[in-house]
């Protein structure tokens, strides 16, 4: 009975060693687990059916081991028994692994093909998902990088950048409305810090070159409904502290005037004219004629809701380059409030801003100097889905809350 065994088990290894499953096992353990993978999430996956692999041959050589000590074993009970129990333990093995793959495959194959992503990036399965992707070659074809929130520092290793919007084939959000990131790119690392930047872009583009705007980023997504944005910006002549009454002049913004819905608002800041109504200036007085509009007297900004606010000076002796134009451009970018512009460094080198004093705190406003040469040219308003960038002014015990109520 036991040489009938031992010839099964011995014709049983026989075919195991001629069939081609070896020979596959063969070939694909000296090649190693990403020696044909492209990116990282192919190499994972291919680290994970190398390591099927694997389980499996060591499970077969097992098997062999303990055959070949069944077969010997001859008239030793203890050497055939344990030759016997490492063929069982073998098979065990074989079956427990099958089964955690079948399992795994059934739970979510996601599992088994794995799509990894960078740390704080949105998961990315393919680039028709809406969003701003970063790329680490000037080609767009590595594995990209797309961030859920604005950048403080992009970083020298990125090289290129696409927007992908929403269409016909990736559809819009829960209320049907096309999705439409955008992005405005920062020479100098700091979103806090002015500096070249370009224009705001969103459009869907193709993979363009970062070129010298890799410093910063604003990322949002343009809100189509800006109603739903919040109450809108005041733009004011003063800067202040506490108190409607210190703010003197403003311009206010409401969903109303922010009636386009697929780009951006620009409006000049010299046609942002100030108005006094409600205010304890005299709309005659020095300071209302001194203070016409935004460009002449940028004092603060109360943004009431979720928007950027960018100021735009001119910065023709700096020259620029990358797909947006960064030459020629300065900017600064708001995304709260803020009370006093004056302590931000918001105008190109060369530019001053107007100033504005209240007559009781002496208070003054509008940048880095007095006159009113250049200053701020553009302000662009951009309603965003939610905010993503925090106010650094939260925890330094700064009172910069906004009043919505009409003058």
């Amino acid at each position: 009975m036991q040489k009938k065994i031992r010839k099964k088990i011995f014709l049983l290894l026989t075919l195991l060693l001629l069939s081609p499953v070896t020979f596959v096992f063969a070939l694909e353990v000296p090649n190693g687990p990403c020696a044909n993978s492209s990116d990282l999430p192919s190499c994972v996956n291919s680290l994970f059916q190398w390591g099927i692999s694997i389980g499996a041959t060591l499970a077969f050589v097992s098997f062999a081991i303990g055959a070949v000590s069944f077969i010997m074993a001859g008239a030793d009970p203890s050497l055939a028994t344990e030759g016997k129990d490492r063929m069982r333990n073998a098979l065990l093995g074989v079956v427990i692994l099958g089964a955690a793959f079948a399992i795994l495959k059934t739970i979510d194959t996601k599992l088994i093909n794995s799509t990894l992503n960078k740390l704080g990036e949105k998961e990315v399965k393919n680039s028709a998902v809406p969003g701003v992707y970063f790329y680490e070659d000037t080609d767009c074809k590595g594995l990209p990088f797309s961030p859920e929130a604005s950048l403080d520092t992009i970083g020298n290793n990125f090289k290129a950048f696409k927007i992908v919007n929403s269409n016909e084939n990736n559809g819009g959000d829960i209320q049907n409305r096309p999705i439409k990131y955008g992005v405005i790119l920062h020479k100098s690392p700091g979103l806090e810090n002015g500096g070249e930047c370009g224009q705001p872009i969103t459009e869907a583009t193709d993979c363009q070159p970062l070129g010298n705007l890799n410093g910063a980023a604003d990322i949002f997504q343009l809100n189509s409904d800006p109603e739903s944005s919040g109450n809108g910006i005041y733009f004011y002549s003063r800067s202040w502290t506490s108190g409607q009454e210190q703010r003197g002049g403003y311009k206010q913004y409401t969903h109303t005037e922010l009636t386009n819905t697929d780009s951006p608002t620009t409006a000049s800041a010299s046609s942002m004219d100030f108005s006094w109504e409600g205010t304890n200036i005299d709309p005659n007085g020095s300071e209302a004629q001194r203070c016409a509009n935004f460009n002449a007297c940028p004092g603060g900004i109360d943004i009431l809701g979720d928007y950027i606010i960018a100021l735009y000076s001119d910065n023709s002796s700096s020259g620029g380059s990358g797909a947006t134009g960064g030459g020629g451009q300065w900017c600064t970018t708001f995304a709260y409030t803020v009370s006093n512009l004056g302590a931000k460094f918001f105008l190109a080198p060369g530019q001053s801003g107007g100033s504005a004093s209240d007559g009781q705190n002496g208070g003054q406003s509008g940048g880095q100097g007095q006159g009113s040469e250049g200053g701020i040219q553009n302000v662009i308003i951009i309603p965003t889905v939610n905010s993503s960038r925090p106010d650094p002014n939260e925890n330094q015990g700064i009172n910069n809350s906004g009043n919505d109520e009409d003058f």
